[in-house]
């Protein structure tokens, strides 16, 4: 998947590969107790406190090594009123919660809940100020912003290399860490997080992949969940040919919503004459042939401006940001989507990275099994004609870093029905193009006990903000311990 949106980065699902030499993939977790010692909290600037938990580096070896989790939390105002922690997981793989809160992130929930919850959010292992960090490359620009689809046999052979060195560059740097990135890890370490908070059961707020890492969760430890809330659903048990046909065709179908919407408004900056479908086509394709310049010194490519446009549709509040940058682009200036892509992807202003793109890479290679070459190839043909715009440009298999990780995948697409769960809230937008709302029924109905709440609009999750109705209905639930009604539209 993109990012900061299910249990992928976006690449292309990817043909299977034998593996090079790898060390050992974690074992089944054994009964071995691990002791985790209360949080000890300190300050840490804009009203936060922040501490770390030291969990096992191999949930499966508890007495082989530790590694260090970053939390931060913001201290509920009343505490007469004080009912717990809500630990938020704000979705990536790969982003930081730490850094949410640090940036205000904790603002946006209602009076009510920053009243009774201590706003809490983490860095998952190996991501932001967790110890040690995921790293892999210096400079990202080269592998991030490579051509998107690529059609032409030089151009999939330059993505193949770029794709080797990746992995190996993964496998030399942070090779202790690279084979315990996996959702379940995180899950078992979130866990842990629950026991240093004090809390005897779990309050949980999952975005976006945030969701799957909830319903690991649950399946592992559904005794110890007093509220869960999942918005922005992915749908562990889809095969990886239906996540990204999902995916794609949602990107496909905002893009068109996006296009709808600025024909009908001559004041939308990339109006066209009432025709920006057809602009974005030449627009695209111009980009294509020449990158465009950008205020910084780089030049923008196709790679670069698929990012960027992805970027401006997760929101329907950044459709005038995209039109914007689109109209700059036609102008030849390729800055403003450059700068959107720059932010979905962790670029910073001064050219350094986070490691989000490292760590989702990581995560998705353990966690999404691969394709043969055939499957991918009949998917490429699938997805160029249902999506002509979002999908490949070639039905050849892309190499993708994944055929060169050196640990196989952990996961496989299954169900997850967390029996024995209490009410389990699945939030899905019609219009949400990161995890189509077609995931949310999904989850919601192979979960045991999940409700179903639906969000009639645009954009890639809604709870805090967005509907009133929505959250009224969390906020309930969250304080009062009453789910909304199964089914409930906003």
């Amino acid at each position: 998947m993109l990012t900061a949106c299910g249990d992928g980065d976006g690449a292309a699902p990817r043909a299977t590969a034998t593996p090079a030499a790898s060390p050992t993939a974690p074992a089944t977790p054994t009964s071995a107790p691990f002791v985790v010692a209360p949080a000890d909290w300190g300050e840490c600037g804009s009203g936060l406190q922040c501490a770390t938990v030291r969990v096992p580096l191999d949930h499966a070896n508890p007495g082989g090594g530790t590694i260090s989790i970053a939390i931060a939390r913001l201290p509920a105002r009343d505490a007469s009123q004080r009912i717990g922690s809500l630990v938020i997981n704000v979705g990536g793989p790969g982003e930081s919660g730490v850094e949410f809160l640090r940036n205000g992130g904790g603002g946006i929930y209602s009076d009510a809940i920053r009243d009774r919850f201590d706003i809490v959010s983490f860095d998952p292992r190996g991501v932001g100020d967790s110890e040690p960090a995921f790293d892999c490359l210096d400079d990202l620009d080269p592998w991030v912003y490579a051509e998107s689809s690529p059609d032409t046999p030089e151009e999939r052979a330059e993505v193949e290399r770029m794709s080797r060195e990746f992995a190996e560059a993964c496998a030399e740097r942070s090779g202790e860490l690279l084979p315990y990135l996996a959702t379940e890890d995180v899950a078992r370490d979130m866990d842990m997080i629950r026991e240093a908070l004090g809390d005897e059961k779990l309050t949980y707020l999952g975005y976006s992949y945030g969701t799957f890492l909830g319903a690991i969760y649950a399946e592992l430890f559904p005794d110890r969940i007093r509220a869960f809330v999942l918005d922005g659903a992915v749908d562990p048990s889809l095969p990886p040919q239906e996540d990204a046909r999902n995916q794609i065709m949602g990107f496909e179908e905002a893009l068109q919503a996006f296009l709808d919407d600025c024909a009908s408004d001559a004041s939308c900056d990339f109006y066209n004459g009432g025709d920006p479908g057809a602009a974005y086509d030449a627009l695209l394709a111009t980009i294509e042939q020449e990158p465009l310049p950008v205020g910084d010194g780089r030049t923008l490519g196709p790679g670069a401006a698929w990012l960027g446009v992805a970027a401006g549709l997760y929101d329907e509040l950044s459709w005038s940001i995209l039109a914007g940058a689109l109209a700059d682009a036609q102008d030849g200036d390729g800055t403003l989507l450059q700068y959107l892509a720059d932010f979905l992807m962790g670029r910073n202003d001064n050219g350094t990275w986070n490691n989000a793109v490292e760590t989702r890479v990581a995560t998705r290679c353990l966690d999404a099994p691969g394709l043969t070459e055939d499957e991918e190839r009949a998917l490429n043909r699938e997805l160029m004609q249902l999506a002509p715009r979002f999908g490949p440009d070639s039905e050849e298999p892309i190499a993708d870093v994944c055929d060169f990780w050196p640990v196989p995948p952990r996961w496989s697409p299954r169900p997850i029905a967390a029996a024995g769960a209490p009410p389990i809230v699945v939030i899905g937008t019609t219009g949400d193009p990161a995890t189509p709302y077609q995931q949310a029924v999904g989850l919601a109905g192979q979960l045991a006990s999940g409700v179903l709440v639906t969000y009639e609009g645009e954009g890639h999750t809604v709870y805090a903000g967005t509907s009133d109705c929505i959250d009224e209905a969390v906020d309930t639930y969250f304080i009062e311990l009453l789910p909304p009604p199964d089914g409930l539209v906003c």
